[in-house]
């Protein structure tokens, strides 16, 4: 489906769901603790993806969402190979 038929056809909804990101954006960059580097790295991250959705929503053109589902991605899998990590240091100091 093209995502700006889909923008055009479903605004409401498109909104809704802008609006949700939005939130899930901000609340990402009020809980960052600003005392490590890597914090700084996601504030700016999070800024240009936050900027990028107020831009779709507002100007209805999603042709940068591909890119912010990508940037997503890499950081869930980021996570992910944290918190598999994390989960492997603490088995090994149990054992």
């Amino acid at each position: 489906m093209n995502i700006n038929k889909f923008l055009d056809k479903a605004y409401e909804k498109a909104n809704s769901h802008l609006q949700k990101a939005q939130n899930i954006v901000l609340e990402l960059i009020r809980i960052l603790d600003l005392k490590y580097e890597i914090a700084e790295q996601l504030m700016r991250m999070y800024d240009y993806m936050l900027y990028e959705i107020i831009m779709i929503n507002t100007k209805k053109d999603a042709a940068n969402i591909p890119g912010l589902i990508a940037i997503v991605q890499d950081l869930k899998g980021a996570w992910q190979i944290l918190q598999s990590q994390s989960a492997q240091m603490y088995t090994k100091v149990d054992e």
